[in-house]
């Protein structure tokens, strides 16, 4: 090992590996130091990649070069499209992977790296020197000199798991807590302070009753990476079913059994993953709430139990378990337990993720607050790409807010603060109409190639596919076709067409039509041409929003289409005008737009 690193990356997870795998791509002499070689990139929840919001950061991931997208589509078992009732620039691919391939795939993907070093180790303290970082010291007494830092370190720091009424300082799978280092970062980096989350337990293949569940079947969705693998084979590995009165009985009538009902934990959870408690309680009237049974991994026998996240004593979680339907026989492999751990509020980072009061500190990742495998792996692209721009006295890489998931979730978290684990949706986007998952290499090729980020000849590439997609959508306008019937511009066809487009264009007439235009149109690119075209009307310029009395008072309790999150902010800062609005962190920006209608409509002068 070299006694001198440009970076030193702590943590081996989803922020972490892509951190150093950009870190040395740029050049960097860097080191990944983490407690388990074994478990790099590990999937320790939701075995799945992508979701609503999500996935378009993984789209952005890959055209910046970073490794989900690739190991998604390398590890993928089963490929679902979310959203397909609504437009396409809400739609999201969510990819169900192997985990055990996905750790595999992650590690030799990283192992290309000739500048980079992995050492399993703990670090337990970071060495400053007027301010500016100059070292990590390791367990043991050893030492490593580095000219910056990069914490990736996840839920571990001072981390303890409840099951029950009984807690461990311990992390997730057994594994050791941090607690030493966090006790001294606290003494570096402001804005401390602990957020809990969970999972479900996972049971045995063997025993469940597939012939009462219903099976989720895998689509066909273009993949994250450019290319999809030729030998991928779709298996049964997904499966519904859904909780019931017998459930409910037993969770009220135990919940005094439950860690984060009986005191232990007092920390906020993510809102968008409550557990099986949670949702007993804050929604009484439901009974029936959805169980997605997905199989870990093409060659083991364990099944994680999505939706049913809890922390319950053993004896309540098999009891929970058998009481739903195909589950009567099963058998818990690994029980879910509650974790509650320490961030720091990102308040107190530059939108280059880097510390505000120590030079060369990064942090990325769940440290700071957010929630998620793909918002984890977006960070620890932005803290790589600023360390790289910090080693070489060069310009910050700043993503825009307007034209980027990842800058929206840098601009969220850093200006705004943290007050709940934070997530993507894409209601967060003002401009999601334009910023959708099948131009992300359009958008961002420009601002990557102006910041290094991008070859010269991929820029080209990108840049004149882009130009032939362009050509293509006024040749539809030219092109006329007989089409069910009816004469008209192929342009038309394509605006009308509801078919999935792997279907649509294998049709002959469509088919001749493409082929007919000279340029070659492969699947991606037809995708993203299919959404400009119906997306067109939506890019005329708009009117001026009208002005609107900001002070009058207004009944946010009639407005509807609001969430959850947004309507407890409006009750608990007392919020009863749009100016006071204006003044509340992290507001989905569909939710602003929806009231701003409501008072065009009701309150207009």
């Amino acid at each position: 090992m070299s006694s001198e690193y440009h970076v030193v990356v702590i943590g081996g997870g989803h922020a972490g590996v892509e951190a150093s795998n950009i870190c040395s791509k740029l050049g960097l002499k860097t080191l990944l130091v983490t407690n388990s070689i074994d478990n790099i990139s590990k999937i320790s929840c939701n075995p799945s990649i992508g979701g609503i919001g999500k996935s378009q950061i993984v789209s952005e991931i890959n055209v910046i070069g970073g490794l989900m997208p690739k190991v998604a589509d390398m590890s993928g078992l089963s490929f679902k499209v979310l959203n397909t009732s609504k437009g396409k620039s809400v739609r999201s691919t969510r990819i169900q992977v192997d985990k055990h391939m996905y750790i595999s795939c992650s590690k030799s993907e990283l192992l290309k790296n000739s500048k980079l070093s992995i050492l399993q180790q703990d670090v337990v303290d970071i060495s400053i020197k007027k301010g500016i970082v100059n070292g990590v010291i390791l367990n043991f007494g050893g030492f490593v000199n580095c000219s910056s830092i990069i914490i990736t370190s996840g839920t571990f720091l001072n981390c303890k798991v409840f099951v029950g009424s009984d807690s461990s300082n311990m992390s997730r799978d057994n594994e050791s807590s941090s607690s030493f280092l966090s006790s001294k970062l606290k003494h570096y980096i402001r804005g401390i302070s602990s957020f809990k989350t969970g999972t479900p337990p996972r049971i045995d293949y063997r025993t469940i009753d597939f012939s009462r569940l219903l099976e989720i079947k895998s689509d066909t969705p273009i993949p994250f990476f450019h290319k999809r693998r030729k030998d991928i084979t779709f298996i049964p590995c997904c499966w519904q079913s859904k909780t019931n009165l017998k459930t409910e009985y037993i969770v009220r009538n135990n919940i005094s059994k439950s860690s984060i009902y009986n005191g232990l934990i007092d920390s906020i959870g993510p809102r968008y993953c409550p557990s099986i408690e949670d949702k007993y309680l804050r929604f009484p009237y439901n009974s029936n709430h959805t169980v997605f049974l997905e199989l870990e991994c093409k060659y083991g026998n364990e099944v994680y139990l999505g939706g049913l996240s809890t922390s319950f004593d053993f004896s309540t979680q098999s009891k929970i378990v058998r009481s739903i339907v195909g589950l009567e026989r099963a058998n818990i492999t690994r029980f879910g337990y509650a974790i509650k751990y320490d961030f720091f509020n990102p308040k107190y980072l530059k939108p280059t993720l880097e510390s505000k009061y120590v030079s060369g500190l990064f942090l990325a990742g769940q440290i700071n607050g957010t929630t998620g495998y793909e918002e984890a792996a977006a960070q620890g692209l932005v803290a790589g790409i600023n360390c790289n721009s910090y080693i070489r006295g060069i310009s910050p890489v700043l993503f825009d807010y307007k034209d980027s998931y990842i800058g929206i979730l840098i601009k969220d978290i850093t200006s705004n603060g943290i007050s709940e684990p934070y997530r993507m949706f894409t209601s967060r986007a003002e401009n999601r109409i334009s910023m959708r998952q099948d131009n992300s290499r359009y958008r961002l090729n420009d601002f990557l190639f102006s910041n290094n980020l991008l070859s010269r000849e991929l820029f080209l590439l990108i840049k004149n596919e882009r130009s032939v997609c362009s050509s293509f959508i006024n040749y539809s306008k030219s092109c006329f076709l007989k089409y069910a019937g009816i004469n008209e511009s192929f342009f038309n066809i394509i605006l009308k067409n509801k078919e999935d487009i792997s279907i649509f264009i294998k049709k002959p007439i469509i088919s001749n039509a493409i082929s007919s235009f000279g340029s070659s149109i492969n699947i991606r690119m037809f995708d993203f041409i299919e959404s400009e075209i119906k997306y067109s009307g939506y890019y005329r310029p708009r009117f001026k929003s009208r002005p609107i009395n900001i002070k009058r008072r207004i009944d946010f309790s009639k407005i509807k289409n609001l969430s959850n999150e947004t309507r407890e902010k409006i009750i608990r800062y007392g919020v009863c005008n749009f100016y006071e609005l204006g003044k509340l962190k992290n507001i989905k920006h569909a939710c602003i737009e929806n009231i701003r209608n409501h008072i065009y409509k009701y309150y207009s002068d």
